[in-house]
């Protein structure tokens, strides 16, 4: 009867600390996986063309490994100061090269919108898609200030928030470009039970969720912690989605709709730009599968080619299989019908490594996609008197 008592005592002690250990074990080893993915990622991403043949490909991956956001109200996030060899950040702005001087009647501003391809993935800054634009405008005697807000994961929408801050900051562009694609269709592919979701579709709601049931019902949200936190617990209780079932959408109308999106998305902003005084480009984003000669490198992007070991990718997201590729073209040839621009030339007759995954471009394919999208700038660079910038 004594040792019965004993143990009703202690069971509760022992029963709290298998509790903790679980959840201490359960987050250093989410923790240590989380790191290893990072590490293994970082060190295959430095083995690639052009980084291993640079003495400083190494220090770039490094330094893009220390990438750290800060949160904001409206456009969720944002790349937060940061100043180092590659990567320089002011007030959530990466640094972008600018000409020198005054250039009195050739002077622009222009705004750069999109995900991580225009933001500058793989990158140095100087050698970014802003900074090239910027370059090719120097060299056809244009002084073009590229203003480089784009953001990585970024959709148009929060591009359009953020223009939205500027203008009304008192910004004025003589023209506006996004040049986007990719993250509207991953997004709308991943969640399509959400409306013109963000990438990550479950991130914000799930934010705002945990912080409202810390606030209202701390024990409630101690005990959601734990169940999704828990290697044992979860596997034993799945805990429940925190989205919605997606609806039965066949892949044509999932494309309609997203390509219906992207081109109202399109149209605000020229609205904008009508009220504002500045010209809009949409260009849609390029992938691997826009080029015409692939490198042995790229080879590993493309799903549409045979697999063998040599072409297989180190990190199973760098792969566009062919049902993204069919479902990306089918949307890029509706919006490009609607108006988007589309330089799908801009790769030909290259046969080197023009991108390092399915989705970014290297320095010299941030080159031409700049010469590219510059054809179609040049014309609207003239087609009004030159703003007096802030």
């Amino acid at each position: 009867m004594k040792n019965l008592v004993r143990w009703i005592g202690v069971a509760p002690g022992l029963v709290c600390l298998a509790l903790v250990v679980d959840l201490a074990g359960s987050a250093a080893v989410k923790q240590w996986k989380r790191e290893r993915t990072e590490r293994e990622t970082l060190e295959a991403e430095a083995r690639q063309e052009p980084y291993r043949n640079q003495e400083w490909g190494h220090r770039y991956w490094e330094e893009m490994n220390r990438y750290r956001e800060r949160w904001e109200s409206y456009w969720i996030y944002r790349l937060s100061d940061r100043h180092g060899e590659f990567l320089n950040v002011t007030n959530g702005v990466r640094s972008t090269y600018l000409p020198r001087g005054s250039w009195p009647g050739h002077s622009h501003t222009v705004f750069l919108f999109g995900g991580s391809a225009a933001w500058g993935h793989g990158a140095r800054d100087q050698a970014t898609l802003a900074s090239w634009l910027a370059r090719v405008g120097e060299e056809h005697g244009e002084r073009l200030d590229v203003r480089n807000y784009a953001e990585s994961g970024w959709v148009n929408w929060q591009g359009i928030l953020y223009l939205l801050e500027k203008l009304t900051d008192g910004e004025r562009p003589d023209v506006v470009i996004f040049y986007s694609g990719v993250n509207e269709a991953m997004s709308a592919r991943l969640w399509p039970q959400v409306r013109r979701p963000l990438y990550d579709g479950e991130m914000t709601k799930a934010a705002l969720t945990d912080w409202s049931l810390g606030e209202a019902r701390p024990l409630a949200r101690t005990w959601d912690y734990y169940r999704r936190t828990s290697l044992i617990l979860s596997a034993l209780i799945p805990p429940p989605g925190r989205l919605p079932p997606a609806p039965p959408l066949t892949r044509e109308a999932l494309a309609d709709r997203t390509a219906n999106e992207y081109l109202a998305d399109k149209q605000a902003v020229e609205t904008l730009g009508n009220g504002y005084g500045f010209s809009t480009m949409f260009v849609w984003q390029l992938t691997v599968a826009s080029k015409p000669v692939l490198s042995a490198q790229e080879q590993q992007y493309a799903g549409w080619v045979p697999r063998t070991p040599a072409n297989t990718a180190p990190i199973g997201w760098w792969l566009m299989d062919t049902d993204l590729r069919s479902f990306y073209e089918v949307i890029g040839k509706r919006v490009s019908d609607g108006g988007a621009i589309d330089i799908g030339s801009a790769f030909v007759g290259m046969s080197q490594t023009g991108f390092i995954d399915w989705m970014h471009t290297a320095e010299n394919g941030n080159e031409r996609v700049a010469r590219e999208i510059y054809r179609h700038l040049e014309p609207k660079l003239h087609q009004s008197t030159p703003h007096a910038h802030r």
